[in-house]
């Protein structure tokens, strides 16, 4: 998935997450089979997420379980 992202990112499909002074961009974090993803709180990321799960389906044959997943923003109205 890491490369998957990658590509998005080089194509300013998705916008990275920026933390401290020095804005260093932080996308996607993945530990065993775990995957969370970080970006701005927009509904483009949120597509461009569902692209990147949907093509690792397509192409790994592994299934994505969407009820033990989640889409939440911090520091956002829940609306």
């Amino acid at each position: 998935m890491t490369g998957l992202m990658r590509e998005a990112i080089s194509k300013n499909c998705f916008r990275s997450f920026l933390v401290g002074n020095n804005k260093v961009p932080v996308d996607v974090l993945q530990y065993a089979d775990d995957t969370i993803f970080f970006g701005e709180a927009s509904m483009e990321n949120v597509k461009v997420v569902k692209v990147i799960l949907r093509s690792f389906k397509m192409v790994s044959s592994l299934r994505i379980n969407f009820s033990k997943s989640q889409f939440g923003a911090i520091g956002q109205p829940e609306d």
